[in-house]
């Protein structure tokens, strides 16, 4: 067991959670164009000279909303059958069409993070792979339990459905005038369609 003396670094991890985290709650309440860094500095109770130290531009900013979520825990477990996979696409989207300002910024990030010289990139990159593994996993639950018949491999078949959703998304914040859930689960049902017969034992 440790004594009780903190790391050198402990103060200074611990302010820059307390900013992302600001960050996040700020982005989420009012958008990331009505966030300033003065608003951030507030809400974590430091100076914004602390929040320009850890963040230097509007764009490390934005990029720690979404280091925020990838440090919270993960999930528990993977969807494993349609329904839960119809479930959770449908919980999810209903989150972001609720309350679209995290969803906006996702969009905005997503475009410019593809410049590997971003700040957003190695975000993105990790927000990715854990988005598409977690999909391929339920694919592959999927395809395993013949329930559904998989248009592709389970890699393929995530990558398939987070770009369709990423886009409808995109359509949606432009023309609001659909059922973006609604749109979701089609994609996810063109990919893997039921099984029409019974699988083979």
């Amino acid at each position: 067991m440790t004594g009780g003396r903190r790391g050198p670094y402990a103060g200074t991890r611990e302010r820059r959670a307390a900013i992302m985290a600001a960050a996040h709650g700020l982005v989420t309440e009012q958008g990331h164009r009505a966030t300033t860094a003065a608003d951030v500095a507030e809400r974590a109770g430091v100076t914004e000279s602390a929040v320009l130290y850890h963040f230097p531009s509007k764009e490390h900013l934005y990029t720690a909303v979404f280091e925020h979520l990838l440090s919270g825990p993960a999930p528990r477990e993977d969807a494993t059958t349609v329904a839960q996979v119809e479930a959770l696409l449908t919980r999810l989207v209903a989150r972001d069409t609720t309350n679209p300002h995290l969803a906006r910024l996702y969009q905005v990030l997503m475009a410019e993070s593809s410049d590997p010289a971003h700040p957003a990139h190695d975000t993105f990159v990790r927000r990715t792979d854990l988005i598409t593994g977690a999909m391929t996993r339920s694919f592959a639950a999927i395809q395993t339990s013949g329930e559904a018949v998989l248009a592709a491999s389970p890699e393929r078949c995530a990558r398939l459905l987070v770009g369709a959703w990423d886009g409808l998304q995109a359509q949606w914040f432009i023309r609001p005038d659909f059922d973006l859930a609604a749109d979701v689960l089609a994609a996810f049902h063109a990919i893997a369609p039921a099984r029409t017969t019974p699988a083979a034992h």
